[in-house]
């Protein structure tokens, strides 16, 4: 379907399905809308706004820094676990930068890979087959933010989004695992903050596509063949049924 269809009243097939990418790397926009476009698919982008400004991937910042003894030391010394995708947090990582410099952030850079430019995402933006949605302004996990960071970073994103116009008032939490990712509260911040439609993540086919909150399967590098999409496509479901 396309993403506006999830905006409309009318009602969608049973068998509807959504194509979603996250973040905004180059190769999203060098390979995967262009196979898409080929096939007439439409899709819709979340996006990362600081990542495509040149700030370093949270994500990436995070498995980086997970790797170098002395953010671990300094993490723990404040209370801080891995996995660090989940619990970093802007003020761990500035007191950080207090103590140790910034000089991971190149290095974190080249770690990470590309992100596309503005440029050619406002040439994908004139395209109709193609939305663009929120992802928070750079990737933290939301269950490791207030909620007065969680709002400023979706607001932050959104208004970088405004300069495109094809975004879309839908929102992807990073990482999207329920519970360890957002909580309701999170949800109620950013639908109060103007998303129409929020994603997570579980592995789960969204029962109702009316819902405020819909579920995603993601599919990687790993899902290489046709059977093994349609293996993580019907998994969950799989397995919820034999449990019942």
């Amino acid at each position: 379907i396309h993403p506006d269809d999830l905006l409309r009243d009318a009602p969608l097939p049973e068998t509807a399905a959504l194509l979603t990418f996250d973040d905004g790397w180059a190769g999203t926009f060098e390979h995967g809308l262009p196979i898409l476009s080929r096939l007439g698919l439409p899709s819709l982008v979340f996006l990362n706004g600081a990542a495509i400004d040149g700030e370093p991937f949270v994500a990436a910042v995070a498995t980086f820094l997970g790797r170098q003894a002395a953010f671990v030391e300094f993490a723990r010394r404040r209370g801080v676990p891995p996995p660090f995708h989940l619990t970093l947090t802007p003020a761990l990582l500035a007191d950080f930068d207090t103590a140790h410099g910034t000089a991971w952030t190149d290095a974190t850079r080249r770690y990470q890979g590309r992100f596309a430019d503005w440029p050619t995402i406002q040439r994908w933006d004139r395209r109709p087959d193609v939305r663009f949605g929120n992802h928070l302004h750079n990737h933290w996990n939301a269950a490791a933010l207030t909620q007065v960071e969680l709002l400023e970073s979706y607001l932050r994103n959104a208004g970088l989004l405004a300069r495109l116009d094809r975004a879309t008032p839908m929102f992807a939490f990073p990482n999207g695992q329920p519970g360890s990712c957002f909580d309701d509260d999170d949800v109620a911040t950013v639908h109060e903050a103007g998303a129409r439609r929020i994603f997570a993540a579980a592995a789960g086919i969204a029962a109702n596509p009316r819902a405020l909150v819909l579920d995603r399967i993601a599919l990687t590098d790993l899902h290489d063949t046709g059977a093994r999409m349609w293996y993580a496509v019907a998994r969950m479901n799989l397995s919820t049924s034999h449990r019942h």
